[in-house]
């Protein structure tokens, strides 16, 4: 008996990487079912806002990835009607995923072509992007996007994956289809690195992209009030996305006070992640709303303790001696949750990493992820 065979639509894919957690969350995925499935990608030739395809990459043609997988880089326009129309047929898929919620190329057009073809399944993964915060972002184009969904019944058959109950609630409150609720798939457990923690020093890195949906600006702010007794810096690390935010956040951290250092490092490629979280105190992410976090996830994963919001799918973490998860409504929380990590000494602090990297094996351990995708993949229940 054949394999299935699992055809995925995603903008972004391995070896981008300033894309961030959508390319993460494929790559995982892939990773953990291509033993029992067949799989194929249709991906972009180039990573998110290059004008240059990847180095030594063949376009428009299937290439080996992984252990028994398969990938198309397309050129700009190669995506037309046609040609996805002729690549499901090629394929002949059980199931098509579907990495993106308002990509022209790699959900609409598909969707589009999927209508005509009831025998497929498929799976749409919004990725936070139906969710009240990022539904806050230029609502109108949106709402239109979605009144034309529904009128020519391109999601009617449409299985959603949504990765948190949060995400399921805003999915739910606009569509009446079946939602399917199961989380991203994580990064392996890192070996743990020590690094040296004084009383009254902390070093934070950010590593997400530049812009209003991350709330760099508000961190920023927070830290032009900390006490002068704390020695603090902070890397920036990640695309800048929206050039106008940017130029906002650079200009308030040319105005933090001399004794908070903020730098801005650029992009930084997916395998170095784990080497420079492990050269910093915290990882810090002040988000108006993550569907999972990868980036989180990895800090903790790297025996990192992390300083985010409360709108991550990851709470209660100061019970656990893993991190602060705190309200952005209350500037101060941010403040005295710096401080009590500045004031750590090396004991406190190392308890702190190892908590962190538990927390992280005991989250692997008890979620059986491969026989879950399959599961979604396939037609049973999750």
């Amino acid at each position: 008996m054949n394999n299935p065979v699992l055809l995925i639509f995603s903008d972004w894919f391995t070896p981008g990487y300033k894309a961030g957690g959508p390319i993460r969350s494929v790559t995982h995925i892939v990773d953990a079912v291509e033993d029992h499935m067949e799989v194929y990608i249709v991906t972009s030739d180039r990573d998110f806002e290059d004008t240059s395809p990847y180095p030594n990459i063949t376009t428009q043609e299937w290439t080996p990835y992984g252990r028994r997988s398969h990938v198309i880089y397309a050129s700009p326009g190669y995506l037309t009607h046609k040609t996805i129309s002729g690549i499901i047929s090629n394929i002949q898929p059980d199931t098509v995923y579907l990495n993106s919620m308002w990509s022209l190329s790699y959900t609409l057009w598909p969707l589009w072509v999927l209508k005509s073809r009831p025998a497929i399944k498929v799976v749409l993964a919004p990725r936070g992007m139906l969710k009240a915060s990022a539904m806050r972002i230029k609502p109108i184009r949106k709402k239109i996007g979605l009144w034309c969904l529904k009128k020519w019944r391109y999601t009617n058959r449409v299985l959603f994956h949504s990765t948190s109950t949060e995400e399921t609630a805003g999915i739910q409150k606009i569509f009446s289809n079946d939602v399917v609720t199961l989380s991203n798939i994580p990064s392996s457990l890192k070996v743990p690195k020590p690094i040296a923690k004084a009383i009254g020093q902390l070093s934070l890195v950010f590593i997400s992209r530049i812009h209003p949906i991350k709330n760099m600006l508000f961190l920023l702010e927070v830290l032009k009030d900390m006490p002068q007794h704390i020695s603090l810096s902070l890397h920036i690390y990640g695309p800048e996305e929206d050039k106008k935010y940017t130029q906002l956040c650079r200009a308030a951290a040319s105005v933090c006070p001399s004794h908070v250092q903020v730098r801005f490092e650029g992009s930084i490629e997916h395998h170095l992640m784990t080497t420079v979280v492990q050269n910093h105190h915290f990882f810090i992410l002040p988000t108006r709303g993550e569907n999972f976090g990868h980036a989180i996830f990895e800090s903790l994963a790297a025996g990192r303790p992390v300083v985010i919001s409360d709108q991550t799918p990851w709470r209660h973490l100061q019970n656990q001696n893993v991190g602060f998860d705190l309200p952005l409504s209350s500037p101060a929380d941010w403040i005295n949750a710096l401080l009590w990590c500045a004031e750590m000494d090396q004991t406190e602090y190392d308890d702190w990493c190892r908590n962190a990297r538990l927390f992280a094996q005991n989250y692997i351990q008890q979620n059986q992820f491969t026989e879950k995708y399959l599961k979604l993949f396939r037609n049973e229940q999750v």
